[in-house]
């Protein structure tokens, strides 16, 4: 199937922008009978990509390997370096330092606009005085394809957007969501092997969002290009990725699965960014078969690390792991049991969210099923608990966190 290319020059008005993302002529875009539906994706090299502005390094040393046909997500906070990253894959951006391959060729030196590759910004980028099917058309016009031929390419990657019924339409008679399904058609339509895609969704309501992931998804497994995507939204990299590269003041902090860094978080700021934990910082050392952390307050156990002591360690465990002490939910002997006392609890619909002030003065929070017995109520005293093998501990320079307040303005 077919795509946006990319450009050397992106501008900023909308008419401008769309011209500009169009323009490449790559000779092999033709698409046979026995690519269309198979594994087609390009497989991507990123070694040492270093990237500086005036005195600030927006990417530092990052170097990635990924598999032809692969979702990757590039996630990360406001200034981390993902898009600056996705940028100097798509040639808008030249690395001072570094090596690009793309199907085992060195792009660093290739013009945007030769890489063949599709890109999908946030803001649609169509032309507002072309109707859908013309928007579409027009990287097909630029590479002079046969009009038979463009025009079955047109009415096949409409059908796989689901926007063929508005062939006729102008952009602004069409949605936002529409109108992002119109572009991805455009990035899509002349089979390019990669895909980039900077926060598409980013504009659109919550809902919609949600639809699009599962469209996105749906699109990737039956075309088997490559997708690598930028968001900062945790959620939507964990909906969509086949693995993620979580990226953090330039650098890559972990790749991995959805079910690694969620579970397995190797950094105090990937298990802080990827989702919501609880962290509980101290000394750490190996008891048999269990590590333990030890404050002054309190020794909880957890899954058994490296014999060498350390005074910097983090013990995260999820919200979910934990559970309230009640009447038929108790812990085991082994268990990390702490006491505290009810602030508030959140009823979220099909969960129930109990933020509790321990002895210490920390909070915790738990997140149980809305249907698991009664919830506690404010003020009442509690003893919450949790096994060591739900918990991962972090130690040395792996336990040095984000500052929390700063990131949260920067996700903002």
């Amino acid at each position: 199937m077919p795509t946006v290319d990319g450009s050397a020059k992106v501008g900023t008005e909308q008419g401008g922008l769309a011209e500009s993302v169009v323009t490449s002529h790559p000779e092999n875009t033709q698409m046979t009978d026995s690519t269309r539906g198979a594994a087609v994706g390009a497989p991507v090299c990123l070694t040492g990509l270093i990237k500086r502005y005036e005195d600030s390094v927006a990417v530092d040393d990052v170097s990635l390997d990924i598999p032809a046909g692969e979702f990757v997500t590039f996630l990360g906070p406001s200034g981390s370096g993902k898009t600056t990253t996705l940028n100097m894959i798509a040639g808008f951006t030249e690395a001072d330092e570094g090596q690009i391959e793309l199907d085992g060729n060195t792009i660093d030196k290739v013009p945007a606009h030769k890489r063949n590759i599709g890109v999908v910004f946030q803001h649609y980028a169509l032309f507002p005085h072309m109707t859908v099917e013309d928007n579409v058309a027009f990287p097909l016009k630029r590479r002079r394809v046969p009009k038979p031929e463009r025009t079955s390419r047109i009415a096949e990657v409409l059908d796989l957007v689901r926007m063929s019924d508005y062939a006729k339409r102008l952009p602004r008679q069409l949605s936002g969501g529409q109108q992002q399904r119109v572009a991805l058609a455009r990035a899509l339509v002349f089979n390019p092997r990669l895909l980039l895609m900077d926060e598409p969704l980013g504009a659109l309501d919550k809902k919609l969002r949600e639809w699009l992931q599962l469209e996105f998804k749906r699109i990737h497994q039956e075309l088997g290009i490559t997708f690598v995507y930028v968001t900062h939204d945790q959620e939507e990299a964990l909906v969509l990725s086949d693995r993620i590269a979580v990226f953090n003041h330039g650098k890559i902090e972990q790749v991995g699965t959805a079910t690694d860094l969620y579970e397995r978080p190797e950094t105090l700021f990937v298990a802080e960014f990827i989702g919501e934990s609880n962290c509980f910082k101290g000394r750490y050392r190996k008891d048999g078969e269990h590590g333990i952390l030890e404050s002054e307050q309190f020794e909880l156990r957890g899954p058994a690390g490296s014999d060498a002591e350390t005074p910097d360690a983090v013990l995260v465990v999820r919200p979910e792991r934990v559970s309230i002490r009640r009447e038929g939910v108790n812990p085991s002997n082994g268990a990390n049991v702490l006491r505290g006392t009810v602030k508030q609890v959140i009823y979220l619909g099909s969960a129930r969210k109990t933020e509790v002030v321990l002895s210490d003065g920390r909070e915790l929070v738990v997140r149980e099923s809305a249907s698991v017995g009664e919830g506690p109520e404010a003020g009442q005293p509690v003893e919450v608990f949790w096994e060591p093998e739900d918990s991962v501990l972090l130690r040395g320079s792996a336990a040095r966190g984000p500052d929390l307040a700063q990131l949260a303005n920067e996700v903002k």
